[in-house]
């Protein structure tokens, strides 16, 4: 009961921490005042531009949610990978932009995704694209947090704080929306910038009527790291408070137990603050990661094995390479290159 008030605390305030930047006034935009008496959704895309795939998120997400009935609102926060900023790509040095939206400025960038949202039945409330990389405070040690990658002596512990941090002001966003229209949101999930999607997400008015669905987040149960996949998360609103303020609470001295990795560190949290999980089958979140490679006028995709659970790709119409495989076949070339080209320095 404890936690679940600390839950519902921290679902009605935003993070003193995180001044909004980039995100209008939501009586500004004009459709923030579409969403009548029925239910409202909030969508968040958090991410690196070079990475993002747009189109299967706004069909099998975005569109899903208008056709069961609810005000979408998108909310979409992007930064350059040349910052150095964004989560770790170390694996996707082979990935390709998406040629729609590759030479695009911010603001036909801008335009772009707000057609897109726009096409899909929704509104674009936020598309916050900072200029350059905001430089994170002096993180706290947190002995015992994030044991794989400390995020105030690691990369990619300064990474992860960065998507949080971006998450949240995404969050703070939202609030005042709330406020704007004197009610609160029904359903909320982020979901990744290089996401594919391959149908439809289950219905969320079906979800929403499990009990304690505000106290809950919904998850796949599928090649986990540790505890709680955070791939794609689903979340009522007094969850979301747990869930979209992991930066400032992070700040604030983290949890009570020792965690291993990001995962580790969300199931943690959902547990502190007395929240419910679900965890869902593949077809409930029917999402892989997935990356552009090739030729740039002949591009391929290919998805992630590690967060591939749905069987057989081809079930699917997706390539039957996964981005791994293709991973080890080039550096097995560039290492064969670079022999030959040893070789014949040497004769």
């Amino acid at each position: 009961l404890l936690g679940l008030w600390r839950a519902s605390a921290l679902s009605a305030r935003g993070s003193a921490l995180l001044p909004l930047t980039g995100c209008p006034r939501p009586e500004s935009v004009p459709c923030a005042g579409g969403a009548g008496g029925g239910r409202t959704a909030a969508v968040y895309i958090v991410g690196i531009k070079e990475r993002l795939l747009l189109n299967t998120t706004m069909q099998h997400v975005v569109r899903r949610l208008v056709d069961d009935g609810f005000h979408v609102d998108v909310y979409v926060s992007l930064i350059l990978n040349a910052s150095g900023a964004g989560e770790s790509i170390s694996s996707r040095s082979l990935g390709r932009t998406d040629p729609a939206i590759e030479a695009l400025s911010d603001r036909e960038l801008q335009r772009h995704i707000g057609r897109a949202v726009e096409s899909a039945g929704a509104c674009l409330m936020c598309m916050d694209l900072p200029p350059r990389p905001e430089p994170l405070p002096e993180l706290p040690e947190n002995p015992g947090q994030l044991q794989q990658y400390p995020p105030n002596s690691t990369v990619d512990g300064k990474r992860l704080m960065n998507l949080w941090m971006r998450r949240e002001r995404m969050w703070n966003a939202t609030l005042r929306a709330e406020e704007m229209r004197q009610r609160r949101y029904d359903f909320l999930m982020w979901s990744p910038d290089s996401a594919l999607w391959v149908a439809d997400m289950a219905r969320p008015s079906e979800m929403l009527k499990a009990p304690y669905s505000a106290e809950t987040i919904w998850v796949r149960d599928c090649n986990r790291y540790a505890q709680l996949d955070d791939h794609v998360v689903m979340f009522g609103r007094i969850a979301a408070g747990t869930m979209l303020t992991l930066y400032s609470g992070f700040l604030q001295g983290g949890l009570e137990e020792d965690t291993v990795n990001c995962e580790d560190y969300l199931a943690q949290a959902v547990a502190q603050a007395g929240l419910f999980y679900n965890e869902t089958m593949f077809e409930v979140q029917p999402e892989v990661d997935s990356m552009l490679y090739g030729d740039p006028k002949n591009l391929s995709l290919c998805i992630y094995e590690t967060y591939w659970c749905g069987g057989s790709p081809a079930r699917w119409g997706l390539p039957a390479e996964f981005c791994e495989a293709v991973q080890r076949r080039e550096e097995a070339r560039s290492t064969l290159a670079s022999l030959r080209g040893t070789r014949g320095k040497v004769d």
